[in-house]
């Protein structure tokens, strides 16, 4: 049964916009059908010329613009050829109601296809932290949901890293705000560079971030977050004042109760990261609602040898 919030929830644009190219030209195709046998089945003095702003608007929208342009330039000839069999007032006037038109329906297809472009540049800047173009909190979480339907599906393992900069404020307050935002620049190209090109990288707020590894087990998490543990301190360790990393890392072999939540949980094992003195990666296994450790390799390093 379908509830009020799920109908108040459901955009029929973005459903539409979700299906193949197939379907969602053959939707165009015939509706713009539909409308030519309307217009030969109506009374000869029906108006039914702005009909055919439905198959037009919806190839610029879901199509192409080149789509919009098309139908408004075919809709014109299909009324231009219906005049000249129905109606008897002259080329003259059947030219002009050809350019005129033409002219309307051009525009209309210009206006829609502006409209979607514009739509869809704010929708992209919706999900982006505007300062490093990384995902922001609202696209990680639409990737945690769609990994998470994955993981229930095919039962491979996500895993979730929450980074925070230790003591960054230093940066700002002995360096200044600018100083601050493009130290903040640098880690996110730092970020992007190390991980695999099917992760997912966001900015959470401030000096936080969050990397999601697909389909990625505690093993191959500790190799990846090592590795970003590794980049993140050659970069920020060669500035003034020093900085460190903690790191809250959990790999999901069950699914939380929502991105918000499975957030919350990276979020808490990092924290005790800050809590047992910084500047570390906890590994933790999230499994039916519990957290539990993971065996991570100590490594000593003795002078130029790492022993481990």
């Amino acid at each position: 049964m379908i509830n009020l919030e799920t109908l108040v929830r459901f955009n029929v644009t973005v459903w539409f916009g979700k299906r193949s190219l197939f379907a969602r030209t053959s939707t165009t195709i015939v509706t713009f059908l539909l409308v030519v046998v309307v217009l030969y089945l109506a009374p000869p003095d029906t108006h039914v010329i702005a009909l055919f702003l439905i198959p037009i608007s919806f190839g610029a929208w879901f199509l192409s613009p080149t789509a919009g342009w098309a139908g408004a330039f075919l809709s014109s000839g299909v009324l231009f050829i219906y005049e000249i069999k129905h109606h008897h007032d002259g080329q003259s006037v059947v030219f002009f109601n050809l350019f005129l038109n033409i002219l309307m329906y051009s525009f209309f297809a210009f206006i829609i296809s502006e409209v979607r472009a514009l739509f869809a540049r704010e929708h992209e800047l919706s999900l982006q932290d505007p300062l490093t173009g990384l995902l922001n909190r609202r696209a990680i979480s639409a990737a945690l949901i769609v990994e998470s339907r994955r993981l229930q599906r095919r039962h491979y393992p996500l895993t979730l890293a929450y980074i925070d900069i230790d003591d960054f404020k230093k940066v700002n307050d002995q360096l200044g705000h600018a100083a601050g935002d493009a130290c903040i620049l640098q880690l996110a190209t730092v970020l992007k560079n190390t991980v695999r090109a099917t992760d997912f990288v966001a900015r959470l707020g401030g000096d936080e971030f969050a990397v999601l590894l697909p389909e990625t087990g505690p093993t191959a998490a500790q190799l990846a977050i090592s590795k970003v543990q590794e980049n993140l301190l050659a970069l920020i360790q060669q500035r003034k004042p020093p900085v460190t990393v903690s790191i809250g890392t959990v790999t999901f072999e069950t699914t939380a109760d929502s991105p918000a939540e499975m957030i919350r949980v990276a979020d808490e094992v990092m924290y005790e990261v800050k809590r047992n003195g910084k500047n570390q990666v906890a590994y933790k296994i999230f499994r039916a609602g519990t957290l539990w450790p993971v065996a991570t390799k100590e490594k000593k390093v003795v002078g130029n040898i790492e022993i481990g």
